[in-house]
């Protein structure tokens, strides 16, 4: 996306029968990067938009 990096999922954990959590290693951050991002998702079946979450950098 614009602004966006690919980030390979690193596990998943179902969250119920439509949903789970993907986990992902976010790197080369710096706090400058701290904010809130969502998750795009391409496959076979079509796209999904996750809601936004919170990145915070220590």
């Amino acid at each position: 996306g614009i602004g966006g990096r690919e980030a390979p999922m690193k596990a998943t954990k179902p969250w119920n029968n439509q949903r789970f959590i993907g986990m992902f290693d976010v790197v080369n951050t710096t706090k400058q990067d701290s904010g809130r991002y969502r998750c795009i998702v391409h496959s076979n079946r079509g796209v999904g938009v996750s809601n936004y979450g919170e990145l915070t950098i220590k």
